[in-house]
């Protein structure tokens, strides 16, 4: 006999949401405005927070921490201030969501995108329905 879960945890970027596009465009706007080489999509360097994806976006010959340190600080600007058109729930997350939590599950979300933009998204497309919402911060590290 299977035990009804108490307790799910989802990822954010690429599981409840696609949020591929304003990174991709963030990204090549910063990668842009430092003169480095832009990509047609950030998919391949997705996973590992902000830090990771800017190391990996950049040429391995100016991959330094000095040069990623910069080249993050403008891609938070353009992130910070963008407006999240690019990004969307997939199809049918919304509804799953629901159902499970008026089957009285706990929700939590664990995301390596800054706490302040996954709460943002949150409220904008699940709001009130996640128990638990935690994004990277100085107190929170990135997941593995």
């Amino acid at each position: 006999m299977m035990t009804k879960p108490q307790l799910i945890i989802f990822d954010l970027d690429g599981t409840l949401m696609n949020t591929l596009g304003d990174i991709t465009a963030c990204l090549n706007a910063a990668l842009s405005e430092c003169g480095y080489p832009t990509h047609d999509s950030a998919i391949e360097f997705i996973n590992n927070g902000a830090r990771r994806l800017i190391a990996d976006a950049l040429p391995p010959d100016v991959r330094t921490d000095e040069t990623i340190d910069n080249v993050l600080a403008v891609y938070r600007d353009y992130y910070s201030a963008c407006t999240n058109d690019l990004t969307f729930p997939y199809e049918g997350t919304v509804e799953m969501v629901h159902k499970l939590k008026k089957a009285k599950l706990k929700l939590a979300l664990f995301s390596n995108k800054d706490h302040e933009h996954v709460m943002r998204l949150m409220n904008r497309d699940f709001p009130g329905l996640f128990d638990c919402i935690v994004g990277i911060s100085p107190d929170v590290l990135p997941k593995p």
